[in-house]
């Protein structure tokens, strides 16, 4: 086989006649099969590398014998070095394999092209088979990802291709437009997940990170940004009043700065707090976001109160400020007559014609009037009856005449007996409250006396639904009763006493070993109501479980009864009955009752006190016995 460098054309004879002309064609043609060893097997034709990492590149050809391989970088002919090894072995069937081993391959050698040509002995370097290799090491910037973002962190997830030999993380961040970058190194860990903490709440962020790896600096990151989340904002600063009069007061404060909201300011909270007897006054939202001031108004004259502000982000709440402040005393016009100036107020707001258009004052007003139940006779009990009725005949069902009517009725139970008694009323608040919630009434709020729940969307899954009020006394509500309230509202009322029931009564006095004198009474466990509006539920094959907690545990030993309210008892009077409920148990200071139908619902004990001495109440005044469970004791 010959082969050659150049072509030489020599003319052997010219013709004078004409011009010396000679035309030559010239193929440049690739080597011939059997010329040029053959290239073994598919290999890729790129090779990925990292900084600082090591490589093998093989090449295997076969044919005649005596293949020579030589390797080449962007067409130079490699030689070794320290960082360069070369490496030819003969295998089986003429075949010659070569490694061209690369060691602590730099950034320099991204995009290198590597050649491994083969050639036979004595044919000219031009007549090859070669196998090229594209070599690319790792020039990648580290991808960060944020998978937490917090009010006051990031977590920063960083899969980074050449993290096996990264030393470490210098992570810089700043806040947007901030001149100074903020600089944190970590180390690499296995989650691949580094926080950022200290972050300041609802602030745009740069941040960037940078690989330092063995033997060289990566490349920095793209910036990326990010804003964190809202955080805990400072309570409004300087709560102070505006004015105070005998029936209104302003409650003003200063405009928070963007600081202090750690956010965007989304509503003000307000509540307030009669500090006499312990009565809501206000539990408001405003949503104007630029409020400096709010007006809380239906105060009493001479009265003590505290309100308290607060701010909501978009995301938490602040903790309250405070003002306290006392209502300017009223100078009243003189009566016209002997009577009590609340009467007169109350026997003003009976004789109105009460409609939609001024129900809400109205109710207001009422509550105020019988704000102060130590100073209430007979008669302004009962014409507090006929007003709260007159509410309730309206259409309003708002949660502002709910919660006043509630506030009202809770002021009745803290009436001494005797006036209660006296006025003949006390059944008439009872059927006032259920009328409101049966015709749909909403309520906002509870009183430390009455707790009202209105369930709308019953969950009958368990099969039984429970109710506990003041982690003493609890009502569990059988399947069957369920399946009759599906896609109904079902009603929960709690009374602390039974006082608008029937007050506690005398049953005998017993003279003690030691010659003081003991008073035993019926009265009246805490008292609880549920019902299905518009439905009456009797007659039940699975009992409603009423559960009363007692805190002597004598009066859980003592025979006791359960019992219901019947209004019709009495001629209309209302009064205890034990039918269709059984005491099922007694157990830890525990009365278990079971009964057949929905209502208020008691437990009846005995209760003592000693005479002649400052009265101290032997058991807590949550229970009430039948007489007839009396005839049993005595």
């Amino acid at each position: 086989m010959v082969t050659t460098n150049y072509i030489r054309f020599i003319p052997t004879k010219w013709n004078s006649d004409y011009y010396a002309c000679m035309r030559v064609e010239v193929y440049e043609c690739l080597p011939v099969k059997g010329s040029v060893p053959d290239v073994v097997g598919k290999r890729k034709q790129t090779s990925d590398i990292d900084r600082g990492g090591n490589i093998d590149l093989k090449c295997t050809m076969k044919g005649q014998a005596g293949i020579i391989i030589n390797w080449y970088r962007n067409n130079d002919l490699i030689e070794e070095s320290k960082s360069v090894k070369l490496k030819s072995k003969d295998v089986t069937n003429n075949r010659v394999q070569s490694t061209l081993s690369l060691y602590n391959v730099t950034i320099n050698e991204n995009g290198a092209k590597y050649e491994c040509r083969g050639r036979y002995p004595g044919v000219s370097l031009l007549q090859y088979a070669s196998f090229p290799v594209l070599l690319r090491v790792g020039v990648d910037q580290p991808p960060l990802q944020l998978p937490t973002i917090t009010e006051d962190s990031v977590d920063i997830n960083v899969p980074y291709r050449l993290a096996n030999i990264t030393v470490k993380y210098d992570f810089e961040y700043r806040a947007v437009n901030a001149s100074k970058w903020e600089k944190k190194t970590r180390a690499p860990n296995p989650s691949h997940i580094y926080r950022i903490q200290e972050l300041e709440p609802w602030t745009e962020y740069e941040l960037k990170v940078t690989p330092i790896h063995r033997h060289d600096t990566g490349r920095t990151s793209r910036i990326i940004r990010f804003t964190t989340l809202q955080g805990v904002p400072d309570p409004p600063a300087n709560v102070r009043t505006g004015h105070v009069n005998a029936d209104n007061a302003t409650i003003e404060w200063d405009k928070p700065s963007k600081y202090q909201v750690r956010g965007v300011i989304k509503r003000y909270i307000i509540k307030g707090i009669d500090d006499d007897n312990g009565d809501e006054i206000a539990n408001e939202v405003v949503v104007h976001v630029d409020a400096t001031s709010y007006p809380i108004k239906h105060l009493l004259p001479n009265r003590n109160y505290t309100v308290r502000v607060a701010i909501e982000n978009g995301r938490k709440q602040s903790s309250f400020s405070s003002v306290s402040f006392t209502t300017r005393p009223e100078i009243p016009e003189p009566p016209t007559t002997s009577q009590p100036e609340n009467q007169i107020n109350l026997e003003k707001l009976n004789q109105m014609e009460i409609d939609d258009d001024n129900v809400v004052s109205v109710a207001i007003d009422v509550k105020n009037l019988t704000s102060k139940p130590k100073q209430l006779n007979p008669r302004n009990v009962s014409t507090t009856a006929e007003i709260l009725k007159k509410i309730v005949n309206t259409n309003t069902k708002n949660s502002k005449v709910g919660d006043n009517i509630l506030g009202t009725i809770s002021n009745m139970l803290d009436i001494e007996d005797d006036v209660l008694e006296k006025s003949n009323s006390t059944s008439k608040f009872i059927k006032i409250l259920e009328d409101f919630v049966k015709k749909g009434g909403t309520f906002s709020k509870n009183t430390r006396n009455i707790k009202i729940k209105i369930l709308t969307k019953l969950d009958t899954r368990s099969g039984v639904l429970q109710q506990t009020f003041n982690n003493d006394s609890t009502i569990l509500i059988p399947k069957e009763v369920l399946d009759k309230a599906k896609n109904k509202t079902m009603y929960f009322i709690y009374y602390k006493n039974g006082k608008l029931f029937k007050r506690k009564r005398l049953i005998k006095q017993i003279c003690t070993d030691d010659g003081f004198t003991e008073n035993v009474y019926e009265e009246s466990t805490a008292v609880m109501s549920s019902g299905i509006p518009g439905q009456s539920v009797r007659n039940l094959s699975e009992k409603v479980i009423i559960k009363f907690h007692v805190a002597d545990s004598k009066a859980v030993k003592a025979s006791s009864s359960c019992v219901y309210w019947d209004f019709d008892a009495a001629g209309g009077a209302g009064d205890w009955s034990n039918k269709g409920c059984t005491r099922q148990r007694m157990y830890n200071n525990t009365i278990e009752c079971a009964c057949d139908h929905m209502t208020n619902f008691a437990a009846l004990i005995v209760s003592t006190q000693f005479l002649n001495v400052k009265l101290s109440s032997k058991i807590s005044s949550q229970c009430l016995f039948s007489e007839k469970a009396l005839q049993d004791v005595y």
